[in-house]
Parts: structure tokens; C-alpha cells; sequence
């Protein structure tokens, strides 16, 4: 790389920054060159001798400007892809719904979270409820939000493994709310684990984001989108905030698991299956057990 004796250079960390960089002292009327070395990007911004000084003042001042959060950073593009399996997921909570609401129907009485679960081992409230709704409304809101989070989320770990970490985390939140609650508590809903299914999306985002651009505000910009998605879906006052807390926290910690295995592991069809037959084996066991007693 030959360097006049008439230039200077002003090293840069990457193409964007070049960019950037050039435009802010092509604003105070000051030429510059994007010097690159064979294929590897850009290394240096090439500026007159006599203008470097006044170069340099424009740059220190440019990022003086410019500091801080970052707010005008580019962020990766993290992977996002949609998974028609997850419309069966949404058929599935139609069909409980429907058979729930039948005359004679046990199935609300049977599968209800309650203190139960504790004081008579009754395990399986913690997976029917997350198969139960109240009415239409509350129905047609989780079916929304959650066909679209859990078919991204099976999109991304798999069929098998994006459905049954979202089931398990959501069974957790269940759990935890029954420590938080007095022994009146009663809930039913798909809600937590619709929760956790974002909590799962957010913490695989964030990794993809740090694995593409290593950083903590790539990280932090991630894991900050999916608490405010959080926030407006989860939070509204007259829901069950600590089954949607719980939800999205161990969708985080679950997430957080499959983030860990390695890429390859969710491409083995055979643990895929696995999965999906644990999910399916687990709901259909839970309601035979609860409508049997």
C-alpha cells in the first residue's frame, strides 16, 4: 500500500466507520480517500498533510456527537423464519377449547391450575391448564401471539425442540405462580407459555446477535427489543403477570440451554421427533390422568 508524502492516514476500524468517517469531513469540505489493502475492507482514511490536523479536530468532534448508546448503530440481521407447524399448535388449542365447552364437559374443573397441584400431587394441572381459555377473547388473544412466537420458534430450533421448550418453560411459570399465590388461586391459559416461546426467541437472538457482531450493544439492543415485546404483550395490568413473568424468564433460561447445544443438534431429525413425542405424549398422558380421577 503506497503512501504519498503529500497524505496522511487515519487508521479505521471497518467499512461502515470509513464511510461514515468520509462523509462527516466531505461535509466540513475536507477530501478523503477509503484506502483498502487486497480484499480485506478498508484500513485507512487517506487526507492531505496539510489537512489532517483540522481532519482529525472534524472526527473528534464527529464522535463527540455521536457518542454514547449508539442509538445510530447497525445492528446484525439476526435469522428469522416461520414454521407452519406452528398453526397446528393453534388447531390443537381450537379443538381443547371446543371440547372444553360442551355440555357436561369435565375438562375445566379437571385441568384448572389450582393449589392442588401441590397439597394432592395433582402434576398434571400444570400442563392442562396450559390447554384450557376462559372464553373466545381470551382464546383468540393467545392464538394470535402465540401461533406467530411459537412458529418462529420452532422455525429456529426445530419442529420438535421449539415446541417442547416453550411447553416445558410455560409449565414452569405454572409452577412458580402457585409459590406466589395464596391457596384461592385459580388460572387457565395458554399465555405462559406463549410468554416463554419469546423469552426462547429472545435469548437466541441475542446470541446469533453477538456471534455475528461481538459487542455488548448488539447483545443489549437484542435482549432490550424482547423485554419490550414483553412488556407490550405480557404486562397489561388484569392478566397473570406472574404466570407471564415466570414464562418469559424460563423461556430465557431454556432458551438459554438450546443456545448452549451445539447447531448441529438441532438438525438431528430423530431428537426432533423425540421432542415433539415427549410434547405430545405428555399432553395427552395429562388429561387421560385428569379425567380418569
Amino acid at each position: 500500500m503506497a503512501i504519498s508524502r503529500d497524505t496522511r492516514l487515519i487508521a479505521v476500524r471497518n467499512q461502515a466507520q470509513a464511510h461514515d468517517w468520509a462523509l462527516a469531513l466531505l461535509s466540513q469540505g475536507i477530501e478523503s480517500t477509503i484506502v483498502a489493502e487486497d480484499s480485506s475492507g478498508p484500513v485507512a482514511l487517506e487526507v492531505e498533510a496539510a489537512q489532517c490536523g483540522a481532519a482529525l479536530r472534524v472526527l473528534k468532534q464527529y464522535h463527540v456527537e455521536n457518542r454514547g448508546w449508539g442509538l445510530r448503530r447497525e445492528l446484525p440481521v439476526v435469522h428469522l423464519a416461520f414454521n407452519w407447524a406452528g398453526v397446528g399448535w393453534a388447531m390443537a388449542i381450537v379443538i381443547f377449547h371446543y371440547l372444553a365447552t360442551l355440555p357436561q364437559s369435565r375438562m375445566v374443573s379437571a385441568g384448572i391450575l389450582n393449589p392442588t397441584v401441590l397439597s394432592a400431587n395433582e402434576w398434571w394441572r400444570l400442563l392442562t391448564a396450559m390447554t384450557l381459555h376462559q372464553n373466545l377473547a381470551h382464546l383468540a388473544s393467545n392464538l394470535v401471539t402465540g401461533t406467530l412466537l411459537i412458529g418462529l420458534c420452532m422455525a429456529r430450533h426445530g419442529t420438535g425442540l421449539g415446541l417442547l421448550a416453550p411447553w416445558l418453560a410455560g409449565a414452569l411459570a405454572n409452577l412458580s405462580a402457585l409459590f406466589v399465590y395464596g391457596p384461592e388461586y385459580r388460572s387457565l391459559g395458554a399465555s405462559g407459555m406463549v410468554l416463554a416461546a419469546l423469552g426462547v426467541l429472545t435469548i437466541s437472538g441475542a446470541r446469533e446477535a453477538f456471534l455475528r457482531q461481538p459487542g455488548w450493544k448488539p447483545l443489549f439492543a437484542t435482549l432490550s427489543a424482547g423485554l419490550m415485546l414483553f412488556v407490550l404483550t405480557g404486562s397489561h395490568p388484569a392478566s397473570d403477570l406472574v404466570v407471564h413473568l415466570g414464562g418469559f424468564f424460563f423461556g430465557l433460561v431454556v432458551g438459554g440451554l438450546l443456545a448452549l447445544a451445539p447447531g448441529s443438534t438441532h438438525q438431528v431429525g430423530r431428537l426432533q421427533s423425540l421432542a415433539l413425542v415427549a410434547v405430545l405424549t405428555s399432553a395427552a398422558g395429562a388429561w387421560l390422568w385428569a379425567l380418569a380421577r
